[in-house]
């Protein structure tokens, strides 16, 4: 039994794009990359996860995972994240995954320790983690005991529809106020309340 990290990646170009009043399109591109290596090695530095699956439709992305040593899964029609989770679950059925943790790349305070936190459930859980954004209205992180009923739903209101979906399909949902995690990089709200140096050293 093993235990896999899910990590969805728009192309550098294209992420992060109610940013643009205050970057450049350079800029963007360069906090976008530096997001995803900086998720990954925060990841790979975890002892309990096994493998890393980075889906995506840019073959950049893809490149920049297998050289890092991650698994990549190039994304089919019709493009959106919830397409795009939804082919990675497919993908994982038959590689008897214990556990499925989905994690996106916008999470510029995450530290090893928000995933140890996100990990620490007992051998025996059964059930369905999620955390919250800060607004506890979006998901920005998802733990999974069983992969192959679970439909991602990511968007508006996506905690109120995980969580909905979690207890009609195990009865069981854990929600987890890891703040790290819950401080995604969205809008300018969210630049405003980042730490600078963590800022300049994604830049």
């Amino acid at each position: 039994m093993s235990t896999w990290a899910i990590v969805p990646v728009k192309p550098f170009s294209e992420g992060k794009s109610r940013l643009r009043s205050c970057f450049n399109n350079e800029e963007l591109f360069e906090i976008n990359k530096n997001c995803f290596i900086r998720t990954l090695k925060k990841l790979q530095d975890n002892a309990e996860i096994d493998e890393i699956l980075v889906i995506s439709r840019s073959k950049a992305v893809l490149d920049i995972a297998r050289n890092m040593n991650a698994k990549g899964l190039l994304e089919e029609e019709p493009f959106s994240l919830n397409n795009g989770l939804t082919q990675a679950l497919a993908h994982l059925e038959g590689k008897n995954c214990s556990r499925v943790i989905i994690i996106p790349t916008d999470l510029p305070r995450l530290e090893g320790r928000d995933i140890d936190a996100l990990l620490d459930r007992p051998s025996s859980w059964q059930g369905i983690a999620l955390v919250p954004d800060h607004f506890q209205t979006g998901t920005n992180a998802v733990l999974l005991s069983k992969i192959n009923s679970f439909v991602p739903q990511f968007g508006l209101n996506s905690f109120q529809k995980h969580a909905r979906q979690a207890f009609k399909l195990c009865g069981n949902l854990d929600v987890l106020l890891i703040e790290n995690i819950q401080h995604d990089l969205d809008t300018y709200a969210d630049l405003e309340m980042l730490d600078k140096k963590i800022l300049n050293q994604l830049k």
